[in-house]
């Protein structure tokens, strides 16, 4: 059981709910580390509470211009940027890291902590998406566990049990998002607002358009592969509105097995802090009487073109997956911004890996290289 935790993105959603469930036992886990990109107050205030005297900073320039060491307890160490993050990482107080920074910016940080020996609860399905090939083999090659907290990946992790070999499919579920049930010629209209009111998850603003567009669970998708060992045939995803069911494993003898849990990202994250026991977390239990019943659906691709683009990524092994991810960032940014419209995300998305003319296989600096390669392509089309 992991007991001193480093958190890196512990001022965001999932951090919040990191530092809840350790709040709840204190007796079991210790802080040893934070880091955050510039939510200085919030972050100045878990370091207080919990006595963290060590703490990795993204963006120096507004820190020192904010004066903000002023906010945490004497004697704290200050880190910054990338170098800063891989630092704390590898810091000897550390058992294992959360890693929960959005985006690509935690693939060198959680490489560095394998390269420590120290167990990975990953939140950031960036790091695998973009760099998979390296990562787990890292992990294997160094006795490095990974343990998932995304609640569809965690779920799968719960269902397989030890019976890897055994596994026909995975099926990750989606709850559809906030445009689940508008028509395509609806999609046309699409504001901000619409597409941010998710209706079963509380999440960050990236993370909900990606949602609303299906991009999220295509990362899902191409996470599983590297999380499971997996060939993209063994991948499915099935919309479930009712966001109960996390995901299915499906074994060769015909046997489905389901995880179900509340909607709170609480369950997961105590699932991978406890691992491999299991203890009391404060959940409430669920009543399938009052649930009633659960729904199933397969995607529509009309609605949800984003995530046939996705599975042509996870089809395609190579590096296709690093430009659906460069893209997509800059697509959501300017669709926050009001820049364009919401079908010009997946003309953006479209565009630019019908581009991509890079090489196949690559080195994890050329996986970085093509990110920032495909920002730079989207970048243009906006």
């Amino acid at each position: 059981m992991v007991h001193n935790v480093i958190i890196f993105g512990a001022t965001g959603s999932i951090g919040n709910s990191t530092i809840s469930v350790i709040r709840r036992n204190r007796d079991r886990f210790r802080i040893t580390g934070l880091s955050a990109h510039s939510n200085f107050t919030k972050l100045a205030h878990i370091a207080r509470e919990f006595g963290v005297k060590k703490i990795a900073i993204t963006d120096r320039q507004k820190f020192t211009s904010e004066r903000a060491e002023s906010l945490f307890p004497a004697g704290t160490v200050f880190l910054f940027g990338m170098e800063g993050n891989c630092e704390l990482a590898v810091d000897d107080d550390g058992d294992a890291i959360l890693m929960a920074i959005p985006g690509t910016d935690g693939i060198l940080p959680t490489m560095a902590a394998i390269g420590a020996r120290k167990t990975i609860m990953l939140a950031s399905k960036e790091v695998l998406v973009a760099a998979g090939k390296f990562i787990t083999a890292e992990a294997k090659r160094l006795g490095v566990q990974i343990l998932p907290i995304d609640s569809e990946h965690n779920a799968i992790f719960q269902c397989l049990a030890g019976g890897e070999k055994f596994v026909k499919r995975v099926i990750l579920t989606a709850s559809g998002g906030p445009l689940r049930n508008h028509t395509p010629n609806q999609l046309k209209s699409v504001a901000k607002g619409d597409a941010l009111r998710h209706p079963t998850w509380s999440m960050g603003a990236k993370i909900t358009i990606d949602s609303a567009t299906m991009v999220n669970k295509g990362l899902e998708m191409i996470e599983a592969k590297w999380l499971f060992d997996l060939i993209p045939e063994q991948i499915s995803t099935i919309v479930h509105p009712e966001s109960i069911v996390h995901s299915f494993v499906e074994f060769c003898d015909g046997s489905l097995l389901g995880q179900l849990a509340p909607h709170s990202m609480e369950s997961p994250i105590a699932h991978c802090l406890f691992y491999p026991f299991r203890e009391r977390t404060g959940s409430p239990s669920l009543s399938l009487s009052e649930i009633g019943r659960l729904t199933f659906m397969e995607p529509n691709y009309e609605l949800f073109p984003c995530l046939r683009l996705a599975k042509t990524c996870l089809n395609d092994g190579g590096n296709m997956a690093s430009v659906l991810l460069g893209a997509d960032e800059v697509a959501v940014e300017a669709f926050l911004a009001e820049k364009i419209t919401y079908l010009d995300i997946y003309r953006i998305i479209s565009e630019t890996l019908s581009s991509y003319t890079g090489e196949r296989e690559q080195t994890l600096d050329g996986a970085l290289k093509t990110i920032s390669r495909a920002r730079s392509v989207a970048q243009a089309l906006l």
